[in-house]
């Protein structure tokens, strides 16, 4: 699969980059995920920052445009654009993991450590 960008904006007072997109594939037409990974490689930034608005395949050509918005936080994402159910719950189990494992590391600094015994 390869990219090549036509047209990006970006947008300071948000804090996103609009981003359109052609994408050649040899098979099938690629998934959401696969073409969230591609994005993100060629803006060089994690997947969790960029949301697919729109992925349009051309008739009879094993292209499609892409149109993305590629976020400099992805704790933005869902101020600004309005998400199903599932990503919802997705970026919540995120920060519910985050804040358990930081509770952990937490934990884990208050105890001191054992002492050792010598014979």
């Amino acid at each position: 699969m390869e990219a090549k960008i036509l047209e990006q904006n970006e947008n300071k007072t948000i804090g996103y980059k609009e981003v359109r997109a052609i994408l050649n594939f040899e098979k099938a037409i690629p998934s959401a995920n696969e073409v969230k990974k591609q994005v993100a490689s060629l803006m060089k930034t994690k997947e969790e920052n960029v949301h697919i608005n729109k992925i349009s395949p051309r008739y009879g050509m094993s292209s499609a445009e892409v149109s993305a918005r590629v976020y400099d936080k992805a704790e933005t994402i869902g101020k600004t654009t309005k998400l199903g159910k599932k990503a919802l719950e997705k970026m919540q189990k995120a920060k519910d993991a985050a804040a358990q494992a930081n509770a952990q590391a937490q934990q884990a600094a208050a105890q001191p450590a054992p002492a050792e015994t010598t014979k």
